[in-house]
């Protein structure tokens, strides 16, 4: 068998430096990457945006290590895309599912380049995916159609007050800082219809969790920042922002997902009718 992986090529640290880092953990927040989109020739869209995709520390983790070292870069990045699809077809079915009604507008919270999205728009009337990073959703609507993107930048949802039937959130709160969890739970508040729920996947520790600290100097502009938090934290913080029957629970109490998500935690919640 030959060997496996290879280092990172220097066009691809190159590309990284230019468009990958962001303090905010916006990581390809670029105007510029939805224009290159636009004026690359069609056959080149797709290799264009899974190469943009690759730059960030969110969703190729295994590119560099994963797979022979004889693989093409193509072929490796389309590896990838495909372990990313399943990986999400599983959890919009195993997690999402039973809480989508096929009449529900559902709001995929920090829906990234739309894995997600794109399968639970089999579900739902409508689906709108929003995430900090514009890059990242112009990648969205290039490889996964369907659902409706929207960029959030200054931090409330674009969304009107009482549209949404169900708010999720997979891997994602736990690279958010904790001091900002009430603003976007009481978001999800205004949003959500009255009997609306939630489904978020957290990162819980009931013992010596691990502290959300951004790394310093240029680490920190590059790196993926990642803390856990106790379960009653969390459930009051989702109680405070006005939500009843909140609930964390493993996720391996109800399902078996091949990602590293699975062992980890969602909290569920219901806006009082």
């Amino acid at each position: 068998m030959g060997s496996m992986g290879r280092p990172p090529s220097l066009g691809w640290q190159i590309g990284r430096l230019v468009l990958g880092g962001s303090r905010r953990q916006a990581f390809l927040d670029h105007r510029s990457i939805e224009w290159l989109l636009r004026i690359a020739p069609a056959k080149r869209r797709r290799p264009l945006a899974l190469r943009i995709l690759s730059l960030s520390p969110h969703y190729f983790i295994y590119q560099w290590d994963g797979y022979p070292a004889t693989w093409s870069r193509r072929r490796v990045l389309e590896a990838e895309y495909e372990r990313n699809r399943l990986s999400r077809r599983q959890m919009a079915e195993q997690i999402l599912k039973p809480w989508i009604s096929s009449d529900a507008s559902v709001l995929d919270f920090g829906c990234g380049p739309g894995f997600l999205a794109a399968q639970v728009v089999e579900f739902a009337a409508d689906v709108v995916g929003v995430d900090v990073s514009s890059g990242t959703l112009a990648c969205a609507q290039l490889l996964n159609p369907g659902p409706a993107y929207r960029h959030n930048r200054d931090g409330d949802l674009p969304l009107a007050d009482g549209s949404i039937d169900l708010v999720y959130s997979i891997a994602v709160f736990q690279h958010i800082d904790p001091s900002d969890w009430s603003a976007y739970f009481a978001d999800f508040a205004r949003v959500l219809r009255p009997g609306g729920r939630g489904v978020c996947q957290v990162a819980i520790a009931d013992r010596d969790p691990h502290t959300y600290r951004a790394p310093r100097g240029l680490r920190g502009h590059y790196s993926l920042r990642f803390g856990q938090r106790a379960s009653d934290e969390v459930q009051a913080v989702v109680a405070a922002s006005g939500f009843e029957d909140v609930q964390v629970r493993p996720i391996r109490s109800d399902v078996l997902i091949d990602d590293d998500v699975a062992s980890q935690h969602v909290v569920t919640f219901r806006r009082p009718g």
